[in-house]
């Protein structure tokens, strides 16, 4: 839930291995460190700090409730 033009990458090493083989292959690295402002930084650093305290399997319940109220109304 960070900024539209930010990313991050959490994973093993295998999954950081994988998104280097799928990145251009003149970067050298996973990011852009060059095209991200300092609203995306901080905007993506609040939603790391926001989502770590979140309970996710609550989150999930009410994402999965949401289509089939859909469909209920619907």
């Amino acid at each position: 839930m960070g900024p539209q033009c930010s990313g991050i990458l959490f994973g093993g090493r295998d999954l950081i291995e994988a998104a280097l083989h799928n990145g251009s292959p003149f970067e050298g690295s996973i990011c852009r460190p060059m095209k991200v402002g300092k609203e995306e930084i901080v905007g993506l650093l609040a939603a790391v700090e926001w989502s770590s305290g979140r309970d996710y399997r609550a989150d999930c319940r009410v994402w999965e409730s949401r289509p089939n109220y859909i469909g209920d109304v619907g």
